[in-house]
């Protein structure tokens, strides 16, 4: 278990690192300028990603758990909605109209993570013998 929670940590640093850098490079070379703290969402979305698959997987060895791990990965999933909302809401609901740019910077993060999570969700859920009864 510490091996694939170590995986994790790397793999969610190296999208925190790579994702960050794409991102920021993509928005120089086409002389972009966001208003939004562009490393502050990959380290939010990292850091509650990372906590998630981590608390999924020492979840998964439990086995009054198992049969409930995709109703908590939903609660959790909109727990980190809720939670990016309060901590970036100037930026998400100000009154002036956002930017094109602006908004895809803020969700594209939310959906690079979200796939990788996704994926370490569903082999945990796989190997906790979840079946949808």
């Amino acid at each position: 278990m510490l091996k694939k929670v170590l995986f994790q940590v790397l793999l969610f640093g190296l999208l925190l690192f790579v994702g960050f850098n794409a991102h920021s490079c993509i928005l120089k070379t086409n002389g972009i300028l966001v208003d939004v703290p562009l490393f502050q969402i990959y380290l939010f979305h990292s850091i509650f990603s990372l906590f998630i698959c981590a608390s999924f997987q020492i979840l998964s060895t439990y086995e009054r758990f198992a049969a409930q791990l995709g109703f908590i990965y939903l609660g959790t999933f909109f727990l980190k909605l809720l939670f990016f909302a309060i901590l970036f809401n100037g930026y998400l609901f100000n009154k002036e109209a956002i930017s094109f740019a602006n908004k895809i910077s803020l969700l594209v993060p939310v959906f690079i993570f979200l796939f990788f999570e996704v994926i370490i969700i569903a082999k945990i859920l796989g190997r906790a013998g979840y079946t949808n009864k």
